[in-house]
């Protein structure tokens, strides 16, 4: 059984590649894992609920935001990371129940223990920037395994260029744009605009799910000059 994107996202997203598809048996499925692990009908045999959660890894894809620019403050992004700018918020889409989930300043610590719930936390640059800048202003540990997506680019070839944010990665292959750049999200946090900062930040996380349910499926993303860059898929990270 398989779900198109179209039918849960009908924006009319356009590429050069057919319209994404998720396997129910992979680590995406609309509805949350826990919809789809439902009991097996009586006398109808196949897995129960239980047995059904447990092949289904709980993904967890996450994106920060901060207070300050990092480029206005002294230390810039290595002081960043080391929570000096602050977080204004977190999104989290949880596999589990098929949500979005907003987090702000005052509710970190409920954040970290819902990430560590997660068999992969997927997010893209999250391990050099997000993971560091949530550990250092919480001083607890995010302990699942992850799957950065921008990491595996730069492994993927082996230098980092330009041309690989995560706008240009997923406006290559017709997977939404993003709202604004993150300078904006810190203007947006100064003026108090905390329900279009929260927007900006859930259609990061909603960006970089689709680019992972992409990879999920074929494979590869693509370089500025339309080759293909073949990454790891997430159980092969």
């Amino acid at each position: 059984m398989t779900l198109s994107c179209h039918d849960i996202f009908p924006t009319g997203l356009k590429s050069g590649f057919p319209p994404l598809e998720v396997e129910i048996r992979g680590w995406e499925n609309e509805g949350g894992r826990a919809a789809e692990a439902g009991a097996s009908p009586a006398g109808k045999g196949g897995p129960t609920a239980d047995a059904r959660a447990r092949l289904l890894p709980h993904v967890i894809v996450y994106d920060t935001e901060i207070k300050t620019d990092p480029t206005q403050h002294p230390g810039g992004f290595e002081a960043a990371k080391r929570g000096e700018c602050g977080i204004s918020c977190v999104v989290l889409y949880d596999n589990e129940d098929g949500r979005f989930h907003t987090y702000d300043e005052h509710d970190l610590e409920e954040c970290m223990a819902h990430m560590n719930t997660a068999d992969v936390l997927v997010s893209f640059n999250g391990l050099e920037f997000d993971t560091p800048l949530l550990q250092s202003v919480t001083g607890e540990d995010i302990w699942p395994q992850q799957y950065d997506i921008l990491h595996e680019i730069w492994k993927a070839l082996g230098t980092r260029v330009k041309g690989y944010k995560l706008g240009d990665v997923c406006g290559r292959l017709g997977l939404g744009a993003k709202i604004a750049d993150g300078h904006r999200a810190t203007e947006l946090y100064a003026e108090g605009r905390f329900g279009k900062l929260f927007n900006y930040c859930i259609n990061d996380v909603h960006i970089t799910r689709m680019l992972a349910r992409f990879i999920q499926k074929y494979g590869h993303v693509l370089t500025p000059d339309g080759e293909i860059l073949p990454l790891p898929k997430i159980e092969e990270a």
